[in-house]
């Protein structure tokens, strides 16, 4: 791949169907190293701009059509678009609020039409007809949404008129508050776009200018000349200002002339509609002592870490134990961590065309080093229904210790279950309990607690027997038991007759083995044992993991063992593939493309293709499932599951990608294609060092693909691992 040489980098840029990236164009241009690139995306009819993806870091807004990128490295973007009924209103959608730098330069985070009410007011007399005002507070707004993120400094707009918009602070008019609430969030659109350049200026000469007659502007096709009233109604003969958009006194007198505020923005911005535009927030509040983050599914964050405020967010700001985002998508993470002992308090809000959804937690005990990852599923907490899982890191060593659920209320009663329970452990003749030991050990309510035996020479594990409730497996040598009483278990052992060995059988969720059995059964030494795993409706076998050496096919749901030792063995299910509705993919085919677009990867770093490995995908499967069921986005294993078991040899090294893609870029709206989120989910982990380290590492060899859609398919759940020797490296 070519990157920056010296002092230059590419950029790449390409489009979806639907429209066009204008400026600079589509392919590949070269830019000094630093340099801020225009980017103006264009829609055709019928269609309109979504946002920008692939390497959207340094843009400045990944959903605007008029934007720029800061060149820092090798990138590649696309522009989006998807298509709406001729005829029918675009889905819009604007902030509600926006971040000002006011003339002592000092930062104001305001309502959008707070802002929009200071303009109309520094631009028109208040006596003006209410119909010109009305046009000023669209025109005002419009340019406000599109122009924002100002070019130095951390602010969307200012109030200098040289540089953004004229303004002016309250009190209003009553006259200037009507025409902006009359038009609450309506902006200027063309062709399904919010317009770039929503110009004006005082009065002309009795006709207004085309764009790129006025000192080498480029040509707009909705800033054409017009004819203009204001020069016969007030002796105008000359422009006032670039003469470009709508002219202010020609404004006055259309609507002196009984023209309604459409009819002028329509005439002086050719082509145009106006349409009512979205507003979409998310504005979460602490009180301390913790420290307030939000993460999205990039793990970009906005808030205070480690005492900086950052704001990496898209549309986001904090500010004085507050976050908001403006135009929220994807998923979020809200994070507390303490800074000291007490209680925080915490309200999350979900707002959307000014209808909320939201939580609130009260007297939450924190510690320093804690964290609480609070996690929100809005549509289930509109539902009434338990919709926020809180995970809970107890020492900051990024392992969560417990997982609790909640509605739209929590209190510190109900967050910590600080009660502790006995668990008292101890072993038949011919063997032990190795993990955590033998004796009386008292644990926190709700831990699961790693269990493991080992028999002694001659003897073979039986089972647990005692309270045994809520262990994972009474079977199985190796299980898990979760605290939730005062528990005493005991581990069993039988003598081996001499010349016999133990089979250990078992299964995961999905199906079972029917012949012979599950559990411990003995068998002569050098027996063929025949094998049938069975899988439940809905479900598939994987392979058999474990003590597999001398099973005759591990990817056969029948198939023998040769019993030359003691052996353990499980037999693995996966779900079948299938399809949500309105998606016209399966998990199966998400999986093989995305192994053909990693190796396109390696072949052009010049690696060779790695091979499907059936364990690594059972394995990756299982993980991606985990993740859906538990609504868990992690590397980590989730609390209870069991640890992966390679059962590979000593000198192999390991690594894994996850991702969690949206299914479409906008909801409601079109599915993506199998290629876009396979697209999406690789251009990710190209972009991410670690996740980029993987599929390029050239010592790996084999690879498994797993994939699980969320519930109702708006998201797909990704799990890719990899395998090698060291050996492999030269």
């Amino acid at each position: 791949m070519v990157g920056c040489v010296s002092v230059k980098c590419d950029l790449n840029i390409a489009s979806t169907a639907g429209g066009s990236v204008t400026t600079p164009g589509e392919g590949t241009f070269t830019y000094d190293e630093g340099g801020v690139v225009n980017l103006l995306a264009e829609a055709e009819e019928g269609h309109q701009f979504i946002n920008w993806t692939g390497d959207v870091g340094t843009i400045a807004n990944a959903n605007a059509a008029s934007t720029t990128i800061t060149m820092e490295d090798l990138y590649s973007i696309t522009a989006n678009f998807e298509t709406y009924e001729i005829g029918a209103d675009p889905i819009i959608y604007v902030p509600s609020t926006i971040k000002v730098m006011m003339d002592d330069s000092s930062v104001e985070i305001m309502d959008l039409d707070e802002y929009v009410k200071g303009v109309v007011a520094a631009e028109m007399s208040s006596d003006w007809p209410i119909e010109a005002l009305k046009a000023q507070a669209v025109a005002a707004r419009t340019f406000a949404v599109y122009n924002t993120h100002h070019d130095h400094c951390n602010v969307d707009v200012c109030t200098d008129h040289n540089c953004c918009q004229a303004w002016k602070g309250p009190p209003y008019d009553s006259t200037i508050v009507d025409s902006v609430t009359s038009t609450c969030n309506e902006v200027i659109t063309c062709n399904g776009t919010i317009i770039r350049e929503a110009l004006f200026f005082s009065h002309c000469d009795g006709h207004t200018r085309n764009s790129e007659d006025y000192n080498g502007w480029d040509y707009v096709p909705y800033l054409r000349g017009v004819p203009c009233g204001c020069a016969d109604a007030y002796g105008w003969t000359d422009h006032n200002s670039h003469g470009v958009g709508m002219c202010q006194y020609g404004a006055r007198v259309m609507a002196e002339q009984g023209f309604s505020y459409v009819n002028i923005l329509e005439h002086y911005y050719s082509g145009v509609e106006i349409v009512p535009a979205y507003t979409s927030q998310i504005v979460v509040r602490l009180c301390s002592p913790a420290e307030l983050r939000v993460y999205d599914s990039q793990e970009r964050v906005t808030g205070l870490v480690d005492g900086d405020v950052k704001n990496e967010i898209p549309y986001s700001d904090y500010h004085d134990h507050t976050v908001t985002i403006s135009l929220p998508s994807g998923s979020y993470r809200y994070e507390i961590a303490g800074v000291g002992e007490g209680t925080y308090g915490l309200d999350i809000a979900s707002i959307e065309d000014d209808e909320s959804t939201i939580f609130i937690a009260t007297d939450i005990p924190v510690a320093a080093g804690t964290v609480h990852h609070y996690i929100i599923d809005w549509d289930a907490l509109a539902r009434e229904e338990k919709g926020v899982t809180v995970q809970v890191d107890r020492d900051g060593d990024d392992t969560n210790d417990y997982t609790l659920t909640a509605g739209s209320l929590l209190t510190g009663d109900e967050f910590v279950p600080y009660i502790k329970y006995d668990l008292t452990i101890s072993s038949t003749a011919g063997g032990s309990v190795t993990l955590p030991g033998e004796g009386t050990f008292t644990y926190d309510a709700g831990m699961v607690v790693s269990l493991v035996t080992t028999p002694a020479s001659g003897y073979q594990f039986v089972d647990w027997t005692g309270n045994v409730g809520t262990i994972a497996d009474v079977s199985d040598v190796t299980t898990t038991i979760t605290m939730n009483g005062d528990y005493s278990i005991r581990a069993n052992f039988e003598a081996i007759v001499a010349g016999q060995y133990s089979l250990t059988i078992s299964s995961n969720a999905g199906g079972s083995v029917t012949l012979p059995g599950e559990g411990t059964l003995t068998y002569d030494a050098g027996t063929v044992v025949s094998l049938a795993a069975t899988p439940a409706s809905g479900y598939q076998f994987a392979n058999w993991t474990g003590d597999v050496g001398t099973i005759a096919n591990v990817n056969a749901a029948s198939t023998t063992i040769t019993m030359n030792d003691s052996y353990s063995i499980r037999a693995s299910f996966s779900e079948e593939p299938s399809s949500p509705p309105g998606i016209s993919y399966t998990e199966a085919q998400v999986e093989g493309r995305i192994i053909v677009l990693v190796n396109a990867e390696r072949q052009q770093s010049g690696l060779p293709a790695l091979s499907k490995d059936s364990l690594l995908t059972s394995l990756a499967r299982e993980h991606s499932t985990s993740m859906v069921e538990n609504n868990f986005f992690s590397h980590e294993r989730y609390p209870g599951e069991r640890s992966f078991s390679y059962g590979q040899p000593p000198g192999t090294i390991r690594g894994e990608n996850i991702a969690k893609i949206p299914t479409r870029q906008v909801v409601p709206g079109p599915y993506l294609s199998l290629q876009e989120v396979c697209e999406w989910a690789v251009s990710l982990w190209m972009s991410s060092s670690g996740h980029r380290g993987n599929i390029l590492e050239p010592c790996y060899t084999k690879t498994g693909v797993g994939v699980s859609f969320s519930e109702g398919g708006e998201y797909l759940y990704i799990t890719q691992m990899f395998e090698g020797a060291y050996s492999a490296v030269g």
